[in-house]
């Protein structure tokens, strides 16, 4: 419809702006054209956006675990490395995308009281995008967090809250008749998130299960930009913010044995999770000042997340862990991988 109302008069192949837009889809056959117009939505920059609430969210998790392991009466300093995969399948909006994550954590922490635990830490985090025809780009992202856990008896309370600064570079082509346009972006942004997680420690023979709800909100916030390279099809975005709220419910099951006098703690926990609000990222957007719509795909309302992962206590105060993660819902899969180490002191 933008391509449209931009267009010259009928009949006419238009050389100049606007009309050039649709004059660069003359000669093209009907599946060529309809792959312009969806590459001509600039759909990548909707992804970007989502793949960046994804990697918030799986980043949060792991300060939400620590909080989950935390030992009461010491100070610890700890370390995670990680790694995340995220695909997203097409649906009647986009064609869907692929983004890899890499991240490091450190944090510090120590218990005020018996029943108080509280911590910072920050993060650093690069996320590649590929969305295929329709562009590719890659995000980095700096955050802190602070995060608190409250213990009395078998009951516990845990609050997270992240601030980050967010870069988000974008590139697409559009394949017109006349041949194909580049476009770049490079934008900035801002993450804020809250994170709060209730439930109760049970004994189950050897076995200690822990049953858990919990409520997260994102706001993530992504500056205007305009698009450069070819004047045909260069886009221009105002300012953008994406909200989300995902609830979840689910247990741990914990258990601990000794390995060549060492012990080792394995676990494993399933939770399922709800989007309450938007699905995808909705942006608006203009092709020379005609004004649109573009979606994010959207991995879904529900996903169910499995994660197991294997704890070593090498010292009286040093703490190794690998874990792993998998997520599914009904348009979408997730893996994530996290190495951690802890120095009690």
């Amino acid at each position: 419809a933008a391509a449209d109302r931009a267009r010259g008069p009928a009949g006419q192949r238009a050389s100049t702006l606007p009309g050039a837009f649709a004059a660069g889809l003359a000669g093209l056959n009907q599946a060529q054209i309809l792959t312009a117009l969806q590459q001509g939505a600039g759909e990548i920059h909707a992804d970007s956006v989502d793949a960046m609430l994804q990697y918030n969210r799986t980043n949060r998790a792991q300060v939400s675990g620590r909080l989950s392991n935390a030992q009461l009466g010491d100070g610890k300093l700890w370390v995670v490395v990680g790694g995340d995969t995220l695909k997203v399948e097409a649906d009647a909006h986009a064609s869907g995308y692929r983004a890899d994550s890499g991240s490091v954590t450190i944090g510090l922490d120590r218990a005020l009281t018996d029943t108080l635990l509280v911590g910072a830490a920050v993060s650093y985090g690069e996320t590649e995008l590929d969305a295929g025809l329709m562009g590719d780009g890659k995000s980095f992202s700096y955050q802190g967090h602070a995060y608190a856990g409250w213990r009395s008896g078998d009951y516990y309370v845990n609050g997270v809250v992240s601030v980050g600064s967010d870069t988000y570079k974008t590139a697409r082509s559009i394949d017109f008749f006349t041949g194909s346009e580049r476009f770049a972006a490079k934008t900035d942004g801002a993450s804020l998130a809250a994170d709060v997680e209730a439930g109760r420690h049970l004994t189950w023979g050897p076995a200690a299960v822990t049953l858990a709800a919990g409520l997260s909100s994102d706001r993530i916030e992504r500056d205007g930009v305009q698009e450069m390279g070819g004047a045909i099809g260069a886009l221009a975005f105002e300012d953008e913010t994406r909200t989300a709220v995902q609830g979840r419910i689910g247990a741990l099951l914990r258990a601990e044995t000794d390995v060549w006098s060492v012990k080792v703690r394995p676990q494993a926990s399933l939770f399922v999770m709800q989007e309450f609000g938007d699905k995808a990222s909705a942006f608006d957007t203009a092709l020379h000042g005609e004004r649109f719509s573009v979606t994010a795909a959207s991995p879904g309302d529900t996903s169910v997340k499995l994660a197991t992962s294997v704890e070593t206590e090498l010292s009286e105060r040093t703490r190794v862990s690998l874990g792993y993660r998998y997520g599914w819902s009904d348009n979408a899969q997730s893996h994530a991988v996290r190495a951690t180490a802890a120095i009690a002191w």
